[in-house]
C-alpha cells in the first residue's frame, strides 16, 4: 500500500517505481541510472528488482531520492511555484 490515510508511503512508491509492480514513475533506464549515480551505485543495476537490493543499497537509493525531492522543491520555488 502506498497511501496510509493522508500520508504517502514514499518508500513503497520508490519500490513500485523501481521494479514495475505498479505505475512506472521513473523512466527506465535514464532516471533509474540517475538515482544509482547519485547513490554511488553501479549503473548496470538499473533493471534489478527492488527486492534484490541489499538493505544498504536501498538506504542509499532512498537517500538519493530524498536529495532529488529537495532539489525539485527548490527548483519549483525558484520558478514561482508555491511550496
Amino acid at each position: 500500500m502506498t497511501v496510509r490515510g493522508d500520508q504517502v508511503d514514499v518508500i513503497a512508491r520508490i519500490a513500485m517505481a523501481w521494479d514495475g509492480r505498479g505505475r512506472w514513475v521513473l523512466t527506465p533506464p535514464t532516471e533509474h541510472q540517475a538515482l544509482l549515480r547519485l547513490a554511488g551505485l553501479p549503473l548496470d543495476l538499473w533493471n534489478r528488482p527492488w527486492s534484490q537490493f541489499s538493505p544498504e543499497d536501498r538506504r542509499k537509493l532512498i537517500w538519493a531520492n530524498r536529495r532529488v525531492f529537495e532539489m525539485a522543491r527548490v527548483c519549483a520555488w525558484t520558478f514561482g511555484a508555491e511550496p
